[in-house]
């Protein structure tokens, strides 16, 4: 369904502006680059790869780039995360929710505090506490990769007051970072 979307926006390449193309791409492509992104896109298997690839592809061809040229400052000249990124966006918005109490309890209950797990006065006694995990993929799990991705998120960035603003300066961050 991707392949078929980036032959509709490449038939219309040199007839609409670059501001239809971009709408083109979060009307066709985006979601299904963002449906479910938590669950399957913490894989990072062929299937993703080939993802990532088409989203390059399209990338080039809203900006009308050659067809080898290097993609990371696309990305950031058209404002669009790659799909590693919206897959570390849709993980870390799903943290926040987790810590600051807004999901059901089933999900809350997934992760815990250090301060939970031992009683010495550490300086990452706030911080969620890591699962080990033995095989590869468990390590890709949201249940093991969430806390250490939220453990990194600067700590100006965890307290935000709510979920928009958590998602509007992590997605700035993320664009700086491409």
């Amino acid at each position: 369904k991707v392949s078929k979307s980036i032959g509709i926006i490449k038939r219309l390449q040199y007839k609409m502006p670059r501001s239809v193309l971009k709408t083109l791409y979060t009307s066709l492509v985006a979601p299904y680059l963002d449906y479910c992104n938590i669950v399957w896109g913490i894989d990072r298997s062929v299937v993703f790869n080939s993802l990532f690839l088409l989203q390059k592809k399209i990338i080039r061809i809203i900006t009308n780039s050659k067809w080898n040229s290097h993609s990371k400052p696309l990305f950031y000249q058209q404002t669009v995360l790659p799909l590693a990124n919206i897959n570390d966006f849709q993980v870390a918005c799903f943290m926040y929710r987790s810590v600051h109490n807004l999901l059901p309890t089933k999900f809350t209950e997934m992760f815990c505090h250090n301060v939970s797990v031992h009683s010495y006065g550490t300086r990452q006694k706030d911080d969620l506490h890591k699962i080990d995990w033995r095989l590869h993929i468990r390590k890709n799990t949201v249940r093991v990769f969430g806390p250490g991705l939220w453990n990194s998120l600067p700590r100006n960035m965890r307290d935000a007051k709510t979920i928009s603003i958590f998602k509007v300066a992590y997605k700035t961050m993320l664009i700086g970072a491409i």
